[in-house]
């Protein structure tokens, strides 16, 4: 068996072209040809019909799913090789959304690379979805996702659970509670219910989003028509906005954690309170193969992850501090 060819074949199942597979391989037609013609002959198997149009046969379907196990075992036998040696070295692909990615990934890198400095790690952004079906073709060696519907051969370790979040100056709480004669302290006190300012400006996601779509249920059923001031997919910049008094925010903690940790627990010239009791939660996961040998250098790395996420689970606790568990 020749991994090479194998490594050839999926390059070929990617681009369904032999001329740009050969293209992005960086060798000749004739020598991929010949890789192809190699495998065809080892297996006495004809893998793609090359009529009307390029496409797998059943034989090399089924090589497809087998050569993608191959490698990932021989890419894993390496690493577990490597782990023998007193300078591990090895290779991490790792699937986790840009945002949580800004915010925890410098944490998880500070702490593993004191253990592992050799040990590389490539991310890769996406949702959820997207993530499962690259760990299913051996794309990823792990990611994190929200909500997963793990699957028989996966893996699920369950990191922390997030609610949506609201953050507003107390200004503009307080000019708008002032309206019905009441206060920020009490507004807090009874629970931090959003119903009661029904004509707050509203700092949101796009209606795509699943946290959006809650949203709007959430205000439907209580009969109101929210008052959607601005919408964009950078929960970042909603913050931002927030901050600059200019409308209520609904964010994920995973935001407001880098101001928790330096401020220990406080925001700047913001209140912020847990929905929680009003907006379905959502359970972040770390999932990876379940059949796949994993080196001790990836094992080490879900242990600092677990760590990192531990830690910011603890920092939701604050929900009380900000009076947001009854919301």
């Amino acid at each position: 068996m020749n991994l090479r060819s194998l490594e050839y074949f999926l390059v070929v199942t990617e681009e369904m072209s032999f001329s740009r597979a050969a293209e992005r391989l960086f060798i000749t037609q004739q020598a991929l040809s010949s890789h192809i013609k190699r495998l065809e002959d080892e297996y006495d198997a004809v893998l793609f019909h090359r009529k009307p149009t390029l496409s797998l046969t059943q034989k090399g379907e089924e090589l497809r799913y087998w050569a993608n196990r191959i490698l990932s075992a021989e890419k894993n036998l390496r690493a577990n090789l490597y782990d023998i040696g007193t300078n591990c070295r090895g290779h991490i692909r790792l699937g986790v959304a840009r945002l949580r990615a800004n915010r925890m990934m410098p944490e998880i890198m500070s702490r593993y690379s004191k253990i592992y400095p050799n040990v590389s790690i490539e991310v890769a952004d996406g949702n959820t979805d997207v993530y499962q079906g690259l760990l299913q073709d051996n794309k990823l060696d792990m990611y994190i996702g929200s909500n997963v519907d793990v699957r028989a051969n996966e893996v699920e370790l369950r990191l922390v659970s997030e609610a949506i979040w609201a953050c507003a100056t107390p200004e503009l709480l307080e000019r708008h509670l002032a309206e019905s004669g009441r206060t920020l302290d009490e507004f807090l006190a009874e629970g931090a219910d959003i119903r009661t300012l029904p004509k707050i400006p509203l700092l949101v996601h796009q209606s795509s989003n699943r946290s959006r779509r809650d949203l709007d249920r959430f205000y439907y059923d209580a009969g109101i028509r929210p008052n959607v001031y601005f919408e964009c997919n950078s929960q970042p910049l909603l913050y931002d906005l927030a901050k600059r008094g200019m409308g209520m925010a609904f964010l994920s903690p995973i935001v407001l954690y880098s101001s928790w940790k330096e401020t220990n627990g406080q925001l700047p010239n913001l209140c912020a309170f847990s929905l929680g009791k009003s907006l379905p939660k959502r359970a972040l996961s770390l999932v990876y193969h379940r059949d796949d040998p994993m080196p001790q250098f990836a094992r080490d790395f879900i242990c600092v992850a677990q760590e990192v996420f531990a830690s910011y689970g603890r920092l939701l606790d604050f929900e009380e501090r900000f009076h947001g568990n009854n919301s």
